[in-house]
């Protein structure tokens, strides 16, 4: 594999990881608000299953709901 090809792999994989944190900050911060997984999906237009496996992560960290810490146990 050319070095270029390599470099373009990480840049798309690290895109996918600002995706995915930036998806549990929003999660995070609607739990704060004490809002349900149903809610909370519905506000995102999002999948209810992906909504539920996230809260179910974040549960333990609660009422602060550190994000960086909800990103590595997912």
């Amino acid at each position: 594999m050319q070095l270029w090809e390599e470099m373009a792999l990480a840049r798309e994989a690290a895109k996918e990881e600002g995706r995915t944190v930036n998806f549990i900050v929003l999660i995070c911060k609607k739990l704060k608000k004490n809002k349900s997984v149903e809610e909370i999906a519905e506000e995102l237009e999002t999948d209810f299953a992906i909504v539920q496996d996230i809260c179910e992560v974040a549960r333990p960290f609660a009422p602060e709901y550190d994000e960086n810490k909800v990103f590595e146990a997912w």
